[in-house]
């Protein structure tokens, strides 16, 4: 189960790279003003999980 998850979050976090790389400035920056909250989150489940 943790393998989903880590692949999961490994896959989500290489097409927003991508997203990243393609989109122009100022829709980057709209991304990031939406995403940064959940990313966030999930960076921060991620460390917990890396604890346990």
């Amino acid at each position: 189960m943790s393998d989903l998850k880590y692949l999961f979050t490994g896959l989500v976090s290489m097409s927003m790279l991508l997203c990243f790389e393609v989109a122009p400035a100022w829709l980057s920056s709209i991304f990031a003003l939406f995403f940064h909250y959940p990313m966030t989150v999930m960076c921060r489940m991620l460390f917990e999980l890396i604890e346990v």
